[in-house]
């Protein structure tokens, strides 16, 4: 905890280019905190909160120390941490198809992207395996709807291949309802 807290402060005082409390204003910090939300990989709401977070503790407790007569970034709120709603869709016939046409090759295709380096026949066979498991692992998900979750936690008596019928318990389904 303490470490973090320290490299969160160590860098707010770096990006802030402050050496002395004085430094250390609210038009200063918001930039820094509006510069960890830009970029390549720009930082979640949460963690820019951490910062402020850490930031202002440091200056209550020069407060309480007596070091500065009141902490000039009490005014300062925290990002809505508020995730966005992501609009979801079903994906078309055509897409489960050309998904699932190119799902058995994608851990040999990762392979050669990562690796960058001939593939013995050995282990293209056995990237290959890999990729049919999964395969079928998707294809269960795609046309039972079952969630990752609830298919983790299938057992051999949900399942009659007699009848054609899976069960899933209310204890494994999200909304704890049997279907």
């Amino acid at each position: 905890f303490w470490g973090n807290l320290r490299v969160r402060i160590d860098n707010v005082l770096k990006g802030t280019k402050s050496v002395f409390l004085r430094d250390l204003t609210v038009d200063r910090l918001e930039a820094y905190l509006a510069s960890l939300t830009e970029g390549e990989e720009p930082f979640a709401p949460r963690t820019v909160n951490t910062y402020l977070q850490a930031t202002k503790a440091m200056l209550n407790y020069a407060v309480e120390a007596r070091i500065i007569p009141y902490n000039p970034l009490l005014a300062l709120k925290p990002r809505s941490e508020r995730v966005k709603s992501i609009l979801r869709r079903a994906l078309s016939a055509e897409e489960v198809a050309r998904f699932l046409e190119v799902a058995p090759r994608v851990p040999l295709m990762r392979y050669r992207e990562i690796f960058k380096t001939p593939v013995s026949p050995r282990r293209e066979a056995g990237l290959l395996n890999e990729g049919a498991i999964y395969t079928l692992l998707w294809r269960m998900l795609i046309y039972t709807g079952l969630r990752a979750n609830e298919l983790r936690q299938l057992r051999w008596d949900d399942l009659d291949l007699e009848a054609g019928v899976l069960t899933v318990r209310a204890a494994t389904s999200k909304n704890a309802k049997s279907a």
